[in-house]
């Protein structure tokens, strides 16, 4: 199913990721119910879900895992580059530099398309699911009901290239 929805979602909404390998995996998390992971020597991206997760309604998934690949997209370059170990260092030091990071990556998503997925997603985790929302987990439910009625009525504005 996370392969499926994963494959789907590339195929259609991410086509500069056909290229690059995919593992779609669960696996327990402590405190993450989706995760991208760069196995940055062998160039394989592993989406891990966790158990509970999987099981949930597909838009739900679709929103989860659109998150990871949108952090995939954004993350690409830099592994090009070699300069994605500055990164990690900066997101998991850098409060602001990770809710920055977390925001950008949700309005990618929504970008693409798939914002309503996000919003079922962070619905669940926030309002279902007992996550406590913090800044740093990206957009809050209410910010992204707001910015699909502002997509939804033509009034979006978002920076040109900032979020592709």
């Amino acid at each position: 199913r996370l392969a499926r929805i994963g494959t789907h979602l590339i195929r259609t909404y991410f086509p500069e990721l056909q290229q690059e390998r995919f593992i779609f995996e669960i696996q327990k998390g402590k405190d993450w119910y989706l995760l991208y992971d760069p196995d940055v020597p062998r160039r394989i991206h592993h989406i891990k879900c966790e158990p509970a997760y999987v099981i949930l309604p597909e838009a739900i998934l679709t929103g989860g895992i659109a998150h990871e690949l949108s952090h995939a997209v954004r993350d690409i370059p830099l592994l090009k580059r070699g300069t994605i170990m500055a990164l990690g260092t900066k997101y998991n030091t850098n409060l602001k530099a990770r809710v920055a990071d977390e925001r950008a990556t949700d309005m990618l998503v929504i970008t693409r398309g798939l914002g309503h997925a996000l919003l079922a997603s962070a619905e669940w985790q926030f309002e279902t699911g007992g996550k406590k929302w913090k800044p740093d987990f990206g957009l809050h439910p209410t910010e992204i009901r707001a910015i699909l009625a502002q997509q939804a009525n033509g009034t979006l504005k978002t920076p040109s290239g900032r979020y592709r």
